[in-house]
C-alpha cells in the first residue's frame, strides 16, 4: 500500500477516515506532537482546549455512530467478561442493538426551535429569496442547514460554518467583489473538525484571530479518477491560507512536512466563521449539554446486549441425565426416540427460572424513564400518566429556557452570516427573526372562547386576536392577518373574508394586470 501511495499524487480512498467527521472522531496521537521537530508550526496539530473537549465528545460520537459504530467500539463499551472466550464475546457482541432515544431527543429539540420558517425581513426579497433556497452550493435551504448546524450544536455543545464564496483570479481586492458580485456561501464544519483557534487581543469580545479548519478535497485526476487530499484551512481577519502534506517527501516514516498550498485576501475585517452554542464555555469551548443522556444510551446498548445474549442462552435447555453409563452406548435424543434408564435413572431439562431475567428488564425499563425525564421538551415515549400543572410548568420553563439560549445565539449567529454574505455580494443584509414559540400543542377551544370575548369587550384589537390564534396553530403559518383586516375592512364579513382572503390578492393582481394592459377586468373572483 505504501508503494501505491508514492505513485499517486492524492490519498488513498480511505484517506478521510479518522480525519473528517466527528461520527468518528480523529484519533491523533499525543506522541506524535513529541516526535515533530518543531510541533508549533504543525497546522494539523489539535490545540489543548481541543484534546480536553475530545474527552467529552467520546461518547457522544459514539452513541450517534450507530449500532455499527458501537460494534466497532465493543471494546471499550461492552468489554470482554473474564474467562469468556473470544468466539462467544464475538457472538455477545453481535447481539447488541443501540435504541436511538439520544439521537431522537436530538432531532425533537432541534424541531422545536425550527418549527416556524425562519423569516429574512428587509433587504432585497428577491435576492434573499433566491439565495436561502440554497444556501451551501448543494441545494440546501436555510432551514435545512440550520438543522444540520443545530444537531451537531446540542449534540456536541457548538457547531459553526464559513461563509466563504467562489474564487476568481481576477479579483483581487474588496472593490472588485463589489464591482463583480458574486453569490456567497455557507460551509459547515462538524465539531471535531476545527483544532485550533486563537482569540484577538485587547477585548475584542471574543473575536477570532485565527481558526483552523481540517478538511478533505477532492479533486480531478485523470480522465475518471478522482484524488483526496487532507487539508488545513487557516482563517485570519481578512486572509485565508490552505496547507496540505509535502507529498514528496521521500522519508515515509519521519514526521510528515506541511506546505502551503494556496492563500489570499477576503476583504474583510474579521474572521467569516460563526458559532453557534448550546452550552458556551468560552469561544469555541462548549460542554455537550446532553452529556448524561448519551451515557445512560450507552448504558441502556449494555444491558440490551447482555439481556439478548442471555435469552438466547436460555431459549435452549440443557438436558440432564442421571444414570446413564456413557461408555455403554450413545445417547440418541430426539421426538422419535425413547431413552431406557436404570431404576435409579432420571432424565430432565435444566432452564431457567421465568422471572431470572426480571431485573434487567426493570434496569432497562429504569434507564429508559431517566432518558425520558432528562429529554429536551418530548420525551422517548409518550407518557400516559396525568401530571401536575406544577410539573408541567416546571418541566416547559427548563426546556423553554435552553430552546431559548440556542434559539437566540442561532439568531444572532445567522444575523453575522447574512451580514458577511450581504458584505460579499454588495446587497443591503436583511434582519433575521426566529420564533420562539416552542408549544407543539394547539390552543383548546376555551382559549379560543376566552380570546373572542376580550376581542368583543375591546380588550384586545382584531389584529391581537389574529395573531395569538395564528401562534396558537389554528391558523398556518402562511397565514396573513393584515389580508383579513383588509378583507373585513372592505365589508365583507369574517367568515367570507377567511375564505376569501387569498382569492381577492390574487384577484386584484389580476384586476391590475388587466388595468395595465388596457383590459376590462374579469368580474369574478377566481375560484
Amino acid at each position: 500500500m505504501a508503494d501505491i501511495r508514492l505513485e499517486l499524487p492524492s490519498y488513498s480512498e480511505n484517506a478521510a477516515h479518522g480525519w473528517e467527521g466527528n461520527r468518528d472522531l480523529p484519533d491523533i496521537s499525543l506522541r506524535r506532537q513529541q516526535d515533530e521537530e518543531h510541533p508549533e508550526n504543525n497546522p494539523s496539530i489539535p490545540s489543548p482546549s481541543y484534546w480536553a473537549m475530545w474527552q467529552r465528545w467520546q461518547p457522544v460520537a459514539a452513541v450517534l455512530s450507530g449500532t455499527t459504530g458501537l460494534n466497532l467500539r465493543s471494546t471499550t463499551y461492552l468489554p470482554q467478561l473474564p474467562s469468556e472466550p473470544p468466539d462467544a464475546y464475538s457472538r455477545r457482541c453481535g447481539r447488541g442493538v443501540l435504541s436511538p432515544y439520544f439521537a431522537r431527543i436530538v432531532r425533537a429539540a432541534v424541531g422545536l426551535i425550527l418549527r416556524k420558517p425562519i423569516e429574512l425581513q428587509g433587504g432585497d426579497p428577491e435576492w434573499w429569496g433566491a439565495w436561502r433556497k440554497d444556501v451551501n452550493r448543494h441545494g440546501s435551504g436555510l432551514e435545512e442547514f440550520c438543522s444540520k448546524v443545530l444537531f451537531d450544536a446540542i449534540a456536541y455543545g457548538h457547531c459553526g460554518w464559513l461563509v466563504d464564496h467562489q474564487l476568481d483570479p481576477s479579483i483581487v481586492s474588496l472593490a472588485d467583489q463589489l464591482a463583480n458580485p458574486t453569490r456567497p456561501y455557507f460551509v459547515r464544519y462538524e465539531t471535531g473538525n476545527v483544532i485550533g483557534w486563537r482569540e484577538a487581543a485587547g477585548g475584542a469580545g471574543g473575536h477570532l484571530a485565527q481558526v483552523r479548519l481540517r478538511e478533505v478535497v477532492s479533486e480531478a485526476w485523470g480522465a475518471f479518477g478522482e484524488a483526496q487530499y487532507r487539508q488545513v484551512r487557516v482563517l485570519e481577519p481578512g486572509r485565508w491560507a490552505t496547507y496540505r502534506v509535502d507529498l514528496s517527501q521521500k522519508d515515509r516514516s519521519g514526521p510528515e512536512r506541511w506546505l502551503l498550498h494556496q492563500d489570499g485576501e477576503t476583504g474583510l475585517t474579521e474572521v467569516p466563521y460563526t458559532v453557534v452554542y448550546a452550552q458556551r464555555e468560552g469561544l469555541l469551548r462548549s460542554e455537550p449539554p446532553l452529556l448524561e443522556i448519551a451515557n445512560l444510551n450507552l448504558q441502556h446498548y449494555a444491558l440490551q446486549a447482555q439481556l439478548l445474549h442471555c435469552l438466547h442462552v436460555a431459549a435452549q435447555p440443557m438436558m440432564v441425565v442421571k444414570g446413564w453409563d456413557q461408555a455403554s452406548n450413545q445417547l440418541n435424543v430426539g421426538v422419535n426416540n425413547a431413552l431406557s434408564l436404570p431404576v435409579e435413572g432420571d432424565a430432565f431439562y435444566v432452564e431457567p427460572a421465568s422471572g431470572a431475567f426480571q431485573s434487567l428488564q426493570d434496569e432497562l425499563a429504569s434507564l429508559e424513564t431517566q432518558m425520558a425525564s432528562l429529554g429536551v421538551a418530548i420525551l422517548a415515549k409518550q407518557k400516559n400518566v396525568a401530571e401536575s400543572g406544577l410539573s408541567k410548568q416546571l418541566d416547559r420553563a427548563d426546556s423553554n429556557s435552553m430552546l431559548s439560549v440556542i434559539s437566540q445565539d442561532l439568531e444572532a449567529s445567522l444575523q453575522q452570516a447574512v451580514e458577511w454574505v450581504a458584505a460579499y455580494a454588495g446587497v443591503e443584509p436583511p434582519v433575521v427573526v426566529l420564533d420562539r414559540d416552542y408549544n407543539a400543542d394547539p390552543i383548546d377551544a376555551q382559549t379560543i372562547d376566552a380570546l373572542g370575548r376580550l376581542f368583543q369587550t375591546d380588550v384586545i384589537d382584531q389584529r391581537t386576536l389574529l395573531e395569538a390564534l395564528r401562534r396558537g396553530e389554528v391558523f398556518g403559518d402562511d397565514f396573513d392577518p393584515e389580508a383579513i383586516i383588509e378583507a373585513v375592512g372592505q365589508g365583507l364579513q369574517l367568515s367570507e373574508a377567511f375564505a376569501n382572503t387569498v382569492p381577492l390578492a390574487a384577484a386584484n393582481e389580476a384586476t391590475a394586470e388587466a388595468d395595465a394592459e388596457g383590459a376590462a377586468p374579469s368580474p369574478e373572483l377566481p375560484d
